[in-house]
């Protein structure tokens, strides 16, 4: 058959060693305090409408320490972004086994995103197909060939016209939408259900029971941004797994699973619950200051903690600091010119003062006095949540003490 332009070179069916230079650490946004992801389920490449090779894909995952990617390109009843025919799968599943015998520290899945095309649940691919692959994934999507007319008109026409007029065609395509695809789950023996809900609206409750009985994942997708923890919530309730992928179409974004993870914690999931996550295990070298730069960024941005801690106090006055360092006077509603600020230039200072490095909750020390400062002179005042706080360097006892005046 005919291979896309730009796909994987021809197998070398040479014995060749081992392509392996240790495994890489783990993502830091991969990691949570109950769980970290060890694989990528739901990955394009050029066979469908991705744009990276099987290679390609696999060296993104690799570089985010994943240990599993699978290769899911949709069926060929995906009009315009479907494999060109079923036997493309083969030829999917041979490069696969292939980068499986040349990697140690990665494994490559092929699979399938299989499209629902009838309402009685029949997927775009041949049931002895799907038995050879490693993993089959499939989900609704309504740029289809449908399986029949009336396939054609809910899951088609109704889902992309007439639903989004229709408050009671909106009811009609949830019930029929939910119908096929636990039609498909009992019908088939598939591992995941892709991205739920997304432009086509489903029942949460019964998919997921459904899901439960049959041993099927729903996925949470963190290539969407559609999903929500109630959506978690509720299939956690009703005992399903859950698979966060990332829906890749550029190697680029494989693994990049870091909205899906977070919407996890937050819905409270465990290791037990994601069939692609484990218990945490012990940070690597390497791993540590991963996770550390990973806790900054999430801070710079804003985002809350998963498991919210005190702050250090040096952490709340270096935060603080530059509020109440220039509040104004609450009498005259001006800030006291003889009060100057800390950082300022010392021509800005009282004469005779010097600029000194002010550490905050007693970090650093602070430079040394001009000897030619006179006793009793006083190096600088701030003025600290309406009281003024005035140091005096005046040898008493052999050290310098701190006085405080009256709030005027």
């Amino acid at each position: 058959m005919m291979i896309p332009e730009g796909s994987d070179p021809p197998i070398d069916t040479t014995d060749r060693p081992y392509v392996w230079n240790g495994a890489r650490p783990l993502d830091p946004t991969l990691r949570t305090r109950s769980f970290e992801i060890f694989a990528d389920y739901h990955t394009h490449t050029v066979y469908s409408h991705g744009k990276g090779t099987i290679e390609d894909n696999l060296l993104a995952a690799r570089e985010k320490g994943l240990s599993e990617v699978a290769i899911t390109d949709h069926g060929p009843a995906a009009l315009g972004i479907g494999v060109r025919e079923v036997k493309t799968l083969e030829v999917i599943k041979a490069r696969a086994d292939h980068y499986n015998r040349l990697f140690a520290d990665i494994r490559v899945l092929a699979g399938v995103e299989a499209n629902v095309i009838t309402l009685d649940g029949r997927l775009d691919v041949p049931r002895q197909a799907l038995r050879q692959l490693d993993l089959r994934v499939a989900g609704l999507h309504w740029q289809i060939k449908p399986g029949s007319f009336a396939a054609g008109f809910d899951l088609v026409f109704n889902n992309l016209v007439l639903a989004k007029f229709s408050r009671r065609m909106r009811r009609r395509a949830r019930t029929v939408n939910t119908k096929a695809l636990i039609e498909a789950i009992n019908r088939y023996d598939l591992d995941i259900i892709s991205h739920p809900g997304l432009k086509m609206d489903i029942d949460t409750y019964d998919l997921s029971r459904a899901a439960a009985r049959r041993g099927t994942a729903l996925e949470i997708s963190a290539g969407h941004p559609y999903m929500t923890t109630d959506f978690i919530k509720i299939g956690l309730k009703e005992g399903v797994k859950f698979s966060i992928d990332s829906d890749a179409h550029l190697p680029a974004n494989v693994g990049n699973l870091e909205r899906g993870v977070r919407l996890a914690a937050r819905a409270g999931l465990k290791a037990d619950d994601l069939i692609n996550a484990r218990p945490p295990q012990p940070l690597r070298l390497g791993e540590e200051e991963a996770v550390m730069d990973s806790r900054r960024r999430r801070s710079r941005r804003g985002e809350p903690r998963e498991e919210p801690r005190e702050k250090p106090m040096v952490a709340m006055a270096e935060e603080l600091a530059p509020q109440l360092v220039n509040q104004p006077e609450k009498s005259g509603g001006r800030a006291s010119e003889a009060t100057p600020t800390v950082g300022a230039p010392p021509a800005e200072r009282a004469g005779g003062e010097m600029a000194y490095n002010l550490r905050l909750a007693g970090r650093g020390k602070v430079d040394a006095p001009p000897p030619e400062r006179s006793e009793g002179e006083l190096d600088y005042s701030l003025r600290v949540g309406g009281k003024r706080v005035t140091k005096d360097k005046t040898p008493r006892s052999g050290r310098a003490e701190d006085t405080q005046e009256p709030r005027r």
